[in-house]
């Protein structure tokens, strides 16, 4: 055949080019729903099974946003008074679903106190159990607009906390609500102790919702401390910092929303996917919301959903009652593969499947052109466990000319 005749048709006739594409998606698209039929026909949802979403009860710490002082200081107190309670009720539970409770801010434990001083005792001993988690920030603090000094006070009374009480208050801090990580809180944090960070934000009014880090990653400040970081744009922008709370409300997402999308995030978030286990845990920070005189309340129903969604038959994910720390404690244990295969279930693999399919029909139609060459980069891979790996990639975030050096984000999790 002359190929210079067909080189010549092509390029004198729009119509074959739209033809041979119009083929090429149509078989593209026939294969796709093809694989996704055969996977579905092959798979159970007992692939699933081993997977767990760390719920995290806690609130937006609001001091006097919409109550007065005197309300704000007794809905601290109720709020941890309803946990105790749910912890004593649920004691004879399984682990998973145990009540625990996360204090956003350490002003939580000193209202408590100061309203309930008979249940003191009580209350250190649930946090040396480690049911309740107590972040080191005594409140919202204004971190971009901190000084120094300021910035380490902030962590005066939760360090007093720990020479009175003797639990670990340092090492794991949350700071909710706030859309924005300074650059320059990350020496502070690491000199202070803290290695781990979380950052669940409401994305009023900010750029945040352009975000591309990972989920999880490691923060390296101008003087080459690190601090590994929980920032999660998908689940912030979807639920902010009551993520907890909306798969609660509607738990039939986990499966159609969540784990869908954390599949989809490929080697940036390993979860098991036809090889041997790597990730097996998902963090869904948030249930209360802000504060308020009714959200001491508001504890047995998150605590007895939980309950109601473990025990259901047929195998699916496990939701666990946690702790902040417990999740932090999770992704830093050294992982090893027991040799066996993991396999997606059959929505997962139509999920994942018809993602990757639209992606490159979007591809080769031109609507997504440039749209990697923006400098992102995996950074899931590298965090500093015991095994020592260095990070795979680094994803460098611009600053301003002048500085000498530039902020990193790197991978955070090694297998």
């Amino acid at each position: 055949m002359d190929t210079s005749i067909f080189a010549r048709k092509t390029t004198t006739n729009s119509w074959y080019v739209a033809s041979d594409l119009k083929n090429v998606l149509t078989g593209v698209v026939l294969f796709g729903f093809f694989v996704c039929a055969t996977a579905c026909a092959s798979q159970t949802t007992s692939d699933v099974a081993g997977l767990a979403i760390y719920i995290t009860n806690d609130n937006c710490p609001d001091y006097t946003w919409g109550y007065t002082e005197e309300q704000t200081r007794q809905s601290f107190a109720d709020i941890v008074r309803g946990h105790l309670d749910e912890m004593n009720r649920t004691d004879n539970q399984d682990m998973r679903d145990r009540d625990r409770y996360n204090m956003a801010v350490t002003q939580e434990a000193l209202c408590f106190v100061e309203r309930y001083p008979q249940r003191k005792a009580e209350l250190i001993d649930r946090i040396k159990q480690g049911r309740i988690y107590v972040s080191p920030y005594l409140c919202n603090a204004l971190w971009a607009l901190q000084s120094t000094e300021g910035a380490i006070r902030t962590f005066y009374p939760s360090r007093r906390l720990e020479k009175e009480w003797g639990p670990d208050c340092i090492g794991v801090a949350e700071h909710i609500e706030q859309p924005c990580l300074p650059w320059g809180v990350v020496p502070i944090l690491a000199g202070c102790g803290i290695r781990w960070l979380s950052v669940p934000y409401y994305r009023y009014d900010s750029t945040f919702d352009g975000l591309q880090n990972p989920p999880l990653f490691i923060y390296e400040g101008p003087d080459g401390s690190k601090v590994r970081v929980i920032l999660d744009q998908w689940a912030c922008s979807k639920a902010s910092y009551t993520q907890g709370a909306q798969i609660l409300r509607k738990p039939e997402t986990i499966t159609s929303e969540w784990l869908p999308h954390y599949y989809s995030l490929g080697e940036v978030y390993p979860l098991p996917r036809g090889q041997r286990s790597e990730l097996k845990i998902i963090l869904a920070s948030g249930t209360h919301g802000d504060i308020s005189p009714h959200s001491g309340g508001q504890a047995r129903g998150f605590a007895d959903a939980i309950i109601k969604y473990n025990s259901q038959p047929g195998p699916h994910p496990t939701l666990v009652n946690a702790t902040l720390p417990q999740f932090c404690e999770a992704l830093d244990r050294p992982r090893h593969s027991d040799g066996g295969v993991n396999r997606l279930a059959p929505q997962f693999y139509c999920g994942v499947l018809l993602r990757a399919l639209l992606g490159l029909v979007a591809c080769v139609t031109g609507k997504i052109c440039g749209r990697y060459a923006t400098g992102r980069e995996n950074i899931f891979g590298g965090l500093g466990s015991a095994g020592g790996r260095s990070p795979k990639s680094a994803h460098t975030m611009r600053k301003h000319k002048e500085q000498p050096r530039t902020s990193r984000v790197v991978l955070v999790y090694a297998g």
